[in-house]
């Protein structure tokens, strides 16, 4: 994993690897790489995107999102969820950080569909 840009990583193409999924290893990664980040380069804000069907196997994640929000001042997130329905778990995750967005991947169109409108979001 390395910084890039936002509109690097919007061009990216993702696959989802279905199965049992933990989601605070994933987390404590991110706020590893946003610590590293602010050191590096502290002008930049923190951004999470994350992206899941929703199916983790590790319980809810708000408190672990609020320890984020601690360590990563400025922290902007982005949940996606892939499937149909919708996912209550990446619904709190994002209401957890103030101004953080849930959106859905519909149709099947995976990280092309989603992706595109976060810059848009972007105060």
């Amino acid at each position: 994993l390395r910084l890039a840009s936002l509109q690097e990583a919007s061009r990216r193409v993702l696959e989802m690897k279905p199965g049992g999924t933990l989601f605070k290893p994933a987390l404590t990664r991110a706020s590893t790489l946003f610590l590293e980040g602010s050191m590096q380069a502290p002008e930049l804000v923190p951004m999470l995107v994350f992206m899941s069907d929703g199916a983790n196997t590790d319980g809810g994640m708000s408190p672990t999102m609020s320890k984020l929000c601690e360590e990563a001042a400025g922290l902007q997130c982005h949940t996606i969820f892939f499937g149909t329905g919708g996912s209550t778990r990446l619904r709190k995750m994002a209401a957890a950080v103030v101004g953080g967005k849930y959106h859905l991947s519909i149709g099947g169109g995976g990280s092309r569909t989603a992706l595109p409108g976060i810059p848009a979001a972007i105060p």
